[in-house]
């Protein structure tokens, strides 16, 4: 029972993957005095980013790999790690796609709107993405290197 829920922060890894189709970012942009609507599903942000979905990609196989395997404590640090790295870049995703221009005329000087208008961009799918990626590495971070330090 207790390495079935050691195992639980491989599924809340495989949320972003699940809500992919849904629609993660809708916004209003200026381009040469016209204003467009944009809509970003996962999977077009998967396609702009491919880095980023190569990296998650690679990070779930190697927590696959090492979780039904021998582990070693330093390769749970590393996963540990390269999950913080990827939750912190797909958190600043809004912030990369919709940016301080087109929703400002003043870009970033206008704060308090810019902060309104990335936050209406935001859909409920993304959310469940971010708030499951950082799920996730809390509990790798628990089950398997607060506790393997504590069984040492």
């Amino acid at each position: 029972m207790k390495k079935q829920l050691s195992r639980l922060y491989l599924l809340f890894w495989l949320v972003p993957l699940v809500v992919s189709p849904l629609q993660w970012f809708s916004s209003t942009v200026q381009e040469v005095d016209i204003f467009r609507p944009v809509a970003g599903t996962g999977i077009l942000v998967a396609k702009n980013f491919g880095t980023l979905t190569i990296l998650y990609f690679l990070i779930l196989a190697t927590m696959l790999v090492f979780e039904f395997s021998r582990k070693h404590p330093l390769v749970c640090v590393a996963i540990s790690s390269l999950q913080i790295m990827f939750t912190t870049i797909f958190f600043m995703l809004p912030r990369i796609i919709i940016g301080p221009t087109g929703l400002s005329q003043t870009g970033m000087s206008d704060v308090d709107f810019y902060l309104r208008a990335v936050l209406l961009s935001i859909e409920p799918s993304y959310v469940i993405a971010l708030i499951s990626l950082i799920v996730s590495v809390g509990l790798h971070f628990v089950f398997n290197i607060c506790h393997e330090n504590k069984s040492t």
